[in-house]
């Protein structure tokens, strides 16, 4: 910050004592080498443990995004790399925290035979994804 601009100040205040919140995560968006969702994720978390609020928080994970669930071997096999799941702990740290972590329901239903979503190679588009075979990978290790 230069010299000549003056720090945010708030008048008042606000600390909420009951939170509900839902992130829609359909892609990853990067600072740096951390996804902004989950980075947005962890302020919220920390607010809450600050404000002692009661809360709700969902993140749903949609089309691309949706690798960020995968066990590391679907992980690796996925992206072709043999480095595990690097968001698999920053994952499990918010269900400590009570964050709720969903895939979105079009990706689950390839996975629990739910028919007339994206069932077979013929398809071309799911969800907004051109690559049906990719979805239901990540499906498959939900």
């Amino acid at each position: 910050m230069s010299t000549s601009e003056k720090p945010l100040h708030i008048d008042i205040p606000v600390k909420l004592t009951e939170e509900k919140v839902v992130f829609s995560v359909g892609a990853l968006v990067f600072e740096g080498d951390l996804p902004a969702s989950i980075f947005y994720l962890q302020l919220v978390v920390s607010d809450i443990a600050e404000w002692n609020s009661t809360a709700q928080v969902v993140a749903v994970f949609h089309t691309n995004a949706g690798h960020v669930r995968l066990h590391d071997g679907a992980y690796n096999a996925d992206w072709n790399v043999a480095t595990a799941n690097p968001y698999k702990e920053l994952l499990a740290d918010l269900r400590k925290h009570g964050v709720q972590l969903e895939l979105c329901g079009r990706l689950r239903r390839l996975t629990t035979g739910e028919t007339g979503i994206c069932r077979n190679q013929d398809q071309q588009e799911c969800h907004g994804e051109r690559h049906a075979a990719r979805s239901r990978r990540v499906c498959e290790n939900h």
